[in-house]
């Protein structure tokens, strides 16, 4: 059902002129995001935030198993994406399988 709700607003969106595009590609942002869409940008954004942490914990001496990002900081950083449910992101195959693990409220990355 929601695949088709996503195609019919994506058709009706690109039949309509472009200034009025944006506007209404903003409004049914929700209606037009799908889980996979919402992994990827998870995904992508904590591999961003584990970069930044790294540099900094580098430069301060810490060892690589040390780096880590707190839960509530990167649910923070997705509220501003607005997504504000981290469950299923962190339960899911795409989060273990690059190597992310969960460990209290701390989001851990390297060897198990």
């Amino acid at each position: 059902m929601d695949a088709a709700i996503k195609c019919m607003l994506d058709s009706f969106i690109q039949s309509q002129k472009f200034s009025v595009r944006r506007s209404l590609a903003k409004g049914f942002r929700k209606f037009l995001a799908t889980d996979s869409d919402k992994t990827q940008l998870l995904l992508h954004t904590l591999q961003k935030r584990f970069k930044e942490e790294l540099i900094v914990g580098l430069a301060k001496g810490a060892n690589f198993e040390d780096v880590f990002v707190h839960v509530e900081t990167f649910a923070d950083i997705a509220k501003e994406l607005k997504i504000f449910s981290l469950d299923g992101f962190l339960a899911s195959k795409e989060f273990t399988l690059n190597g992310y693990r969960l460990e209290g409220t701390k989001i851990m990355r390297g060897v198990f």
